[in-house]
């Protein structure tokens, strides 16, 4: 993988074997999402899709009595558009690369996605809703979580229930997502976006801490 402006990715996926074309387009678009989502995760960067600009695959000699031609040879993979990552060297790049996977790796895609949002306001419900999916849609495990991670978060009367309070992402989603009296939906978008990157801290740590 390389970044020749600084902000694209590129990459060749090498073949050894493979049936077909239509294998060896399926097999390096996985591998592709899977490094691209591990970069987008580590650095917080907001990466496109993926695609193949350019295959070149050579038929292996068939064996006596083999069904299937196969194939050898690599594709370049384009990784569109990306944030641009300072001062990350090839050394460091494939020392991630090539790490285990890590805990919440299985979620690494869903955030990434979240980071492609066209607006800070689709980009913070959506990571709301991650942190939702890991606390199973109760929005009191998710303050409890935020209050455990960010001690001294702004808190808020919680219009609906006495006595308790909601922290200040928990508020700006409900603002924007149900009708409450005297919310002035545009200043929820406002400070939404100035909320954004707490919500993000949040919801990457929350995966890291997934099995």
């Amino acid at each position: 993988m390389e970044s020749p402006t600084g902000d694209q990715i590129q990459g060749s996926v090498h073949l050894s074997s493979v049936a077909s074309d239509e294998e060896a387009r399926v097999v390096a678009a996985k591998l592709a999402n899977y490094y691209l989502d591990r970069i987008s995760f580590l650095h917080g960067s907001s990466i496109e899709s993926h695609e193949i600009l350019r295959s070149v695959l050579m038929p292996i000699a068939l064996q006596p009595g083999a069904v299937v031609q196969l194939h050898t040879g690599d594709l370049l993979i384009f990784g569109q558009q990306a944030d641009l990552i300072v001062g990350l060297d090839a050394t460091s790049l494939k020392a991630e690369m090539e790490r285990p996977a890590a805990s919440g790796e299985n979620f690494f895609g869903m955030y990434r996605s979240a980071l492609q949002s066209a607006s800070p306001v689709e980009q913070f419900m959506h990571l709301y809703q991650i942190l939702l999916l890991f606390f199973n849609d109760r929005q009191a495990d998710v303050d409890d979580y935020i209050r455990r991670e960010e001690p001294g978060v702004s808190e808020t009367s919680h219009p609906l229930f006495a006595g308790a309070t909601e922290t200040v992402y928990s508020r700006l989603r409900n603002e924007f997502g149900h009708v409450r009296a005297g919310v002035d939906v545009r200043n929820t978008k406002l400070e939404m976006a100035n909320q954004l990157g707490g919500l993000t801290t949040l919801t990457k740590r929350a995966i890291e801490l997934q099995p």
